[in-house]
């Protein structure tokens, strides 16, 4: 791989420059991401400071690195994306995109029903009881997501004495409890974070969130969940591929 600035070469030095450092934060060259100084690239190079800075504002006009005030310039790590036409599972995803996640329960306990827990959202054939799972998930020690579950009753009380509330639920309805999960109605609008949520998911209040809203009934049309799931807007994207 290159790793010096070809002097005869048409190509700009801070293009070659540019390359060289993309192909570094490919690599993960970079101790805790954290990019060299301007002085150090320039003595490296051989180049000058104005040749540095405009391979680096390349890089950051790509969103590629950022600079932080007295920490320096860091490497953007990429957003994890997620295709929302597949997506049933969230832990699924991770897993299909090679990730480890930590789940982290904060609540669990049973309700009555409320007609404020759907908002403005219609549910048939509810349970009188409902089970309250309060969780956040953990990639690479970093929160990303928080979830609001409620689960009917009397379909899923198994799970209130089972450690799947740290794992995948959906996996322990189907393969477990053998239940059918005949429907499932997502619905994905954006938000900004209220001050409890920020804290949460080690952000800023007002921050921008995605929320996606799920409801689930099983095959003899009984609602079986309802789930709002909170994801840090500056680490997922959404999209959608339609064949």
């Amino acid at each position: 791989m290159k790793e010096y600035i070809n002097k005869s070469s048409p190509i700009p030095y801070y293009a070659q420059l540019r390359e060289i450092i993309g192909n570094k934060i490919d690599n993960n060259d970079f101790e805790e991401n954290k990019l060299w100084s301007e002085n150090e690239f320039a003595k490296m190079y051989e180049v000058s400071f104005l040749t540095v800075r405009r391979a680096l504002n390349e890089l950051r006009n790509e969103d590629r690195i950022f600079t932080v005030k007295g920490v320096g310039t860091l490497v953007k790590k990429p957003k994890l994306e997620i295709d929302i036409s597949k997506f049933l599972s969230f832990g699924n995803a991770l897993k299909d995109k090679g990730l480890e996640e930590e789940i982290n329960v904060i609540m669990k306990k049973v309700v009555n029903y409320n007609k404020n827990i759907f908002g403005k959202y219609e549910i048939k054939n509810y349970s009188k009881k409902i089970i309250y799972i309060e969780r956040f998930r953990k990639i690479n020690n970093e929160p990303i997501a928080y979830e609001k579950i409620f689960l009917n009753y009397n379909l899923c009380a198994a799970l209130l004495n089972e450690k799947c509330i740290n794992l995948l639920i959906f996996e322990y309805l189907a393969n477990n409890l053998k239940i059918n999960i005949k429907s499932i109605e997502e619905y994905l609008e954006p938000k900004k974070l209220s001050l409890q949520e920020a804290k949460i998911l080690n952000t800023k209040k007002d921050d921008a969130a995605f929320l996606v809203t799920r409801i689930s009934y099983d095959n003899h049309e009984n609602w079986l969940e309802f789930r709002n799931i909170l994801l840090r807007g500056d680490k997922c994207n959404y999209y959608m591929k339609i064949k």
